[in-house]
């Protein structure tokens, strides 16, 4: 895309490092990052860890510590000695720690959810039930490539479609991302396409012969091979 618009590769490398400071700042634990799994399973953790907090919170008795004080509650003289603390200051620590992985994982649902809210909204209905690259008709070539032009694995060139521009397919494009993300990047969703796996972007531009153009890669080798594996698929069924 031209002009002040980020490409398919830097929106993804930006919300990585969003997401990657985000942890470091709020220590987050591993696993509750909006990409590391599905809205479905976010919400399942999140009922677990609140499980847990739950059945820490009832072994839990305020004030019943002696030495509350080594865990930060009070004030204390002497040496916090592990001989000396009991097992209540650890259930008070527990259930905040596994109160707090259940509110990152619900906070990442939403975020997942609202990305791909955001990303569709000006994608027609009919555009968000297809693969922007289910088209078989509608595209010139399907190239593979061998250590990439620029990084990318595959490159799909478009025949001229009413209403097609870069904009027009970035958008759809985006907004498939998004759903995939939402759904965990279901490897066995759509065989065919290159847009489902973990950890893929993808570029929208124009080709030499100014054609609609959209290069797809992959930001770790197991991807690679699966965006490679199924482009393959897809050039097979070119009429």
């Amino acid at each position: 895309m031209s002009g002040s618009v980020l490409s398919g590769r830097e929106r993804w490398a930006l919300a990585a490092a969003f997401m990657l400071m985000a942890g470091c700042a709020n220590r987050r634990p591993p696993g509750t990052q909006p990409d590391a799994m599905s809205v479905q399973e976010h919400n399942k953790a999140a009922s677990l860890e609140q499980a847990r907090a739950s059945a820490h919170g009832g072994r839990y008795h305020p004030g019943a510590d002696p030495l509350a004080g080594c865990t930060g509650d009070a004030e204390v003289s002497g040496l916090c000695w592990s001989s000396r603390s009991g097992t209540n200051g650890r259930h008070r620590t527990e259930r905040r720690q596994h109160a707090h992985a259940a509110q990152l994982h619900r906070q990442a649902a939403d975020t997942l959810e609202a990305q791909a809210a955001t990303a569709c909204r000006s994608v027609a209905a009919s555009d968000r039930e297809r693969s922007p690259v289910l088209h078989p008709r509608d595209l010139v070539s399907v190239d593979i490539h061998d250590g990439g032009v620029e990084g990318a694995v595959v490159t799909i060139v478009y025949r001229p479609v009413v209403g097609m521009t870069p904009e027009s397919l970035g958008r759809v494009v985006d907004c498939h991302l998004a759903h995939s993300a939402v759904l965990g990047h279901p490897i066995d969703d759509l065989p065919d396409c290159p847009l489902v796996p973990r950890g893929v972007w993808a570029e929208v531009g124009e080709d030499e012969q100014g054609r609609v153009s959209l290069a797809i890669g992959a930001d770790r080798p197991s991807s690679a091979i699966e965006v490679r594996s199924r482009a393959e698929r897809l050039r097979v069924a070119l009429p």
